[in-house]
């Protein structure tokens, strides 16, 4: 039940990471553009 628990908040982390990840690139990406 906790073990289960925690694999889901660590996707959730995961997930998260990776959104950021994603927003600065898109802004240095845009960066970069202009």
């Amino acid at each position: 039940m906790l073990n289960r628990h925690l694999s889901i908040g660590l996707k959730i982390k995961l997930y998260i990471h990776y959104f950021f990840f994603f927003l600065f690139c898109r802004l240095v990406s845009s960066c970069w553009c202009f």
